[in-house]
């Protein structure tokens, strides 16, 4: 489900590996989407800052799509060479920091309640620090 409304975000990057994303949200389920592309051939930390009512122990589900090299294909002999992996992800706190692969494309679908998402939210997304009021 790709989310039925989008969210404000704001991406900063710094450095050279580039970063593209998007954030939206699915009214239905009460989740935050967040889609992100590490472009770089490098592995990047990168700050997400979620603002809005986030509850303490709210879970994600983290889908990453990634290969050792951009050229990597599937093949007959190696179907699943270039394959999505599952992971699960608690937050403890509002901001929080994912390490994204190189070259890789990130999913990030966090599940908060509906009485949580009935508030506007917005997301913050960087390869610094955002939280601690120094933008």
């Amino acid at each position: 489900n790709p989310g039925d409304e989008t969210v404000p975000f704001q991406l900063t990057a710094a450095g050279t590996n580039p970063l593209f994303a998007s954030a939206t949200r699915d009214r239905r389920s009460g989740d935050v989407i967040l889609k992100v592309v590490n472009g770089g051939d490098a592995p990047t930390s990168v700050a997400i800052a979620l603002e809005g009512n986030v509850p303490p122990g709210s879970s994600a589900r983290v889908i990453t799509l990634t290969a050792p090299s951009r050229t990597d294909e599937n093949s007959f002999d190696k179907p699943a060479k270039v394959a999505p992996k599952e992971d699960r992800l608690t937050i403890t706190a509002p901001g929080f920091t994912q390490t994204l692969p190189a070259w890789s494309l990130n999913v990030l679908r966090i599940h908060l309640s509906a009485e949580a998402t009935s508030k506007p939210y917005r997301v913050r997304l960087g390869t610094h620090k955002m939280w601690n009021g120094r933008d």
